[in-house]
């Protein structure tokens, strides 16, 4: 037991070593938010095909709030592409991602499995 607890503060030690360039950080979060953005905006417009049932007024600009999520999703990529190309972003440390939820998410944010095609897979809902 007490191999196992030292080996574990071990690989803690040796993550929170471990640095992230933040150059990278922000390519792999453009990279998801650009994922993200195209899925709302398919969902948009699924969201128009079936508009046609006569939507009551409240539920269609409710609805619409999903146009604004997709172009904030759309610049917020745009603007990591940017910071993605910036010399000297430096680094931060490797547990900045340790409180992302989504498993698949935080590793690819850390850079320790690699990136998804994203438009071939499954959103990860929960």
């Amino acid at each position: 037991m007490a191999v196992a607890k030292l080996q574990t503060t071990d690989s803690r030690a040796a993550a929170s070593e471990r640095r992230i360039e933040l150059v990278d950080l922000v390519a792999r979060m453009a990279r998801e938010l650009d994922w993200a953005g195209a899925v709302a905006d398919d969902c948009q417009d699924a969201i128009g095909e079936i508009s046609e049932h006569n939507f009551r007024h409240g539920d269609v600009v409710r609805l619409q709030a999903l146009d604004g999520l997709t172009q904030t999703l759309f610049e917020l990529a745009g603007l990591c592409r940017r910071l993605s190309v910036m010399p000297d972003l430096g680094s931060a440390p490797a547990s900045i991602t340790d409180d992302i939820v989504l498993g698949d998410l935080q590793h690819r944010m850390a850079g320790t499995s690699p990136d998804l095609d994203l438009g071939d897979e499954e959103p990860e809902l929960w």
